[in-house]
């Protein structure tokens, strides 16, 4: 994810933490906690009194996070990108049956309001999964799939199981990601078979902010004790100074680079799997052919009109939009 286009979804710091636990999605912040005014809570979800049945979830999130001083609002904000995000994830969870669980699936007002004032906002996915997959209403789910605000199904007529099995993730891969347009030759030296001598404290050691090794734009994940342990571990580094400017999938990269068992539980595949990178030229073409699940936006500058034009041609007649049915959302 670019700093330009990343809002974060879930189709999750430059806050000041004092400790890890200094965001407590069910009591009271911490007087460590500086965040922004928290975006208006979003309508409970009207469902009826039961646990969902639904076997798969796509989660999104878009806040509307305010301008810092003597910056410009956010491209993703100016362009309407982020709301046609959300519908286009909508739409995909309609067709087969899915749930689609954002913020407003949260149990209460004030973890909705947390999450919505984690900046940036990438980092907010890491609450937002935490608190889902914890949440017994959603015990039925199988299989999950985060997307972000610049994250576009292209071919609605996979299913997320088929997705899953295309991605042909090892046994026992909680979470499931692309290599980065980042990874390259240099960034391979970073893997060893060793773990990495003295962590990502050695600075010597450190890889460049804004290098990684995968993206986390696009995740497949599983609700097992591993995906738990490896979002408790990164939310745990956000409280940390060199993280706070830093993206989530940072975290990642260093947790996978510093700890092999890490490595049992991420599992990074060729992107392609997952999703096509637009700004890049063999991507775009994949895209074009549909030949990739999602479109991912970032560093393509790319508004809304944009976005519909890339969607449009002869492969969005293969995706059939249709109402299909929604999947009954448990109660909150």
């Amino acid at each position: 994810m670019q700093p330009m286009l990343v809002v974060g979804l879930f189709v999750l710091l430059s806050v000041a933490l004092q400790s890890p636990d200094a965001l407590s999605l069910t009591g009271t912040p911490k007087p460590g906690l500086a965040p922004h005014a928290p975006a208006p809570a979003p309508a409970p979800v009207q469902a009826p009194a039961t646990h969902s049945r639904a076997l798969a979830a796509i989660v999104s999130f878009f806040v509307h996070a305010p301008k810092p001083p003597g910056k410009a609002p956010r491209a993703i904000q100016m362009s309407g990108i982020g709301e046609f995000a959300l519908q286009n994830h909508d739409s995909y969870a309609r067709r087969h049956g899915y749930l689609h669980l954002t913020q407003a699936n949260l149990s209460t007002v004030k973890a909705r309001q947390y999450v919505a004032m984690i900046t940036p906002p990438s980092w907010a996915k890491l609450w937002l999964l935490m608190e889902l997959f914890t949440d017994e209403r959603f015990a039925s789910v199988k299989y999950w799939a985060w997307l972000d605000a610049d994250a576009f199904v292209v071919r609605h007529d996979w299913t997320l199981q088929s997705v899953f099995k295309r991605a042909n993730g090892k046994p026992g891969c909680g979470v499931i990601v692309g290599w980065d347009i980042g990874y390259d030759d240099k960034a391979k030296t970073w893997l060893s078979e060793t773990e990495r001598v003295g962590g990502s404290h050695n600075m010597t050691a450190a890889r460049p902010f804004f290098r990684y090794i995968f993206n986390a734009g696009v995740m497949l994940l599983r609700n097992e004790l591993s995906t738990i342990d490896l979002l408790t571990r990164a939310m745990d580094m956000a409280v940390h100074v060199r993280y706070r400017s830093d993206w989530e999938q940072g975290a990642f990269t260093d947790l996978y680079l510093d700890h092999l068992y890490v490595r049992k539980a991420l599992c990074p595949v060729d992107r392609h799997l997952l999703q096509g990178m637009v700004r890049l030229p063999e991507d775009r073409a994949l895209v074009d052919k549909a030949h990739v699940w999602v479109a991912h936006l970032t560093g393509a500058n790319l508004d809304k009109s944009g976005v519909q034009a890339l969607l449009s041609g002869a492969y969005q007649r293969r995706m059939n939009y249709s109402k299909g049915s929604r999947a009954v959302l448990p109660s909150q």
